[in-house]
């Protein structure tokens, strides 16, 4: 505990702020997410199947497979096996380093793009709070601004990490499945 305590002092002191201002985020994150069901299952998971998520949009979140595709979990499955493995932190590390560096083929509701950056979520009502962030290459700059808040989108890419709320995607594409109206 000395050697931690020496190591922390060593820093500059708003290294020391940010880091207990994380460790604060993350202690509020693990007690609200404490409730979270503990079930193998999508369908039990107490998210939305993606037909009552979509409403009228019935061609729903998964992506199809492909034989390109290395993973075949949609977005909707990560954040369900966030939720089963919840507490479970060695299982969740072993979860997320085998899908590290994996390709996926995600869908869902496009929310905003910043950048090369876009904020894609899983829930079709607007409300941001579990998804994935998406960064694309240069190339796909022009397309990206052409997107529009709440266009339903499937991305592919490469799964870089991700928590319980969010999934952080290096994409080489993206395609409108179905504008918004």
């Amino acid at each position: 505990m000395s050697d931690l305590i020496q190591w922390v002092e060593s820093y500059p002191t708003w290294v020391k702020l940010t880091l207990l201002v994380e460790f604060g985020v993350a202690g509020v994150l693990l007690l609200f997410c404490r409730g979270a069901p503990q079930s193998n299952s999508v369908a039990s998971s107490g998210l939305p199947r993606p037909a009552q998520t979509t409403g009228d949009r019935a061609e729903g979140l998964r992506a199809p497979a492909t034989s390109q595709t290395a993973v075949s979990m949609s977005l909707m499955e990560y954040f369900a096996e966030q939720d089963r493995l919840d507490g479970r932190f060695l299982e969740l590390q072993e979860a997320m380093d085998e899908l590290r560096d994996k390709q996926v083929v995600w869908r869902g509701y496009l929310h905003d793009v910043t950048g090369l950056q876009a904020k894609v979520i899983v829930d079709a009502s607007g409300q941001a709070t579990r998804g994935a962030w998406v960064t694309f290459g240069e190339d796909l700059r022009t397309k990206m601004y052409s997107l529009r808040t709440g266009d339903l989108v499937e991305f592919k890419g490469v799964f870089r990490s991700g928590g319980p709320l969010w999934a952080n995607v290096d994409a080489d594409s993206v395609e409108v499945v179905e504008p918004i109206r």
